[in-house]
């Protein structure tokens, strides 16, 4: 792989992190403790396409994460099937054939869109909040 390609992905991967922290309050989705990790829960950060995309991620503990994991997120599945509709339906609309490759221009506009995101939700501490909320 390209070593700039490799340090867009790292970018853009901390980025996505960090959203994904300020998105759930630094709390995990399913105890509310304070979480560490960011989870892809639709789409695997194998799918590029995918990877990056806030609808795809919530935050958990290090213990949640394991235990969504080993469960095949079914539980996890339940809580935002009832707490957090918008992010739901997203995960039951989008279906995905053979995902065309994932571009370098594209990996750099998706980190300028992160950037954004990121700078948006520490302004305004609001992005994404009237879909997602906390239920702890």
């Amino acid at each position: 792989m390209n070593p700039d390609r490799r340090e867009l992905i790292h970018k853009a991967d901390h980025l996505w992190h960090d959203v994904i922290s300020m998105i759930f309050f630094g709390r995990c989705i399913m105890c509310g403790l304070p979480g560490s990790d960011p989870h892809h829960w639709m789409f695997g950060r194998s799918i590029l396409a995918f990877r990056w995309h806030l609808m795809n991620g919530v935050y958990t503990c290090r213990g949640c994460h394991g235990a969504v994991e080993l469960d095949n997120g079914k539980r996890l599945g339940n809580i935002l099937k009832k707490n957090y509709e918008a992010q739901w339906r997203w995960g039951e609309e989008v279906r995905i054939g053979k995902p065309e490759p994932f571009t370098t221009e594209q990996i750099a506009a998706t980190i300028l869109s992160l950037e954004n995101a990121k700078d948006a939700f520490g302004k305004t501490g609001d992005l994404m909040r009237h879909a997602i909320r906390p239920v702890f």
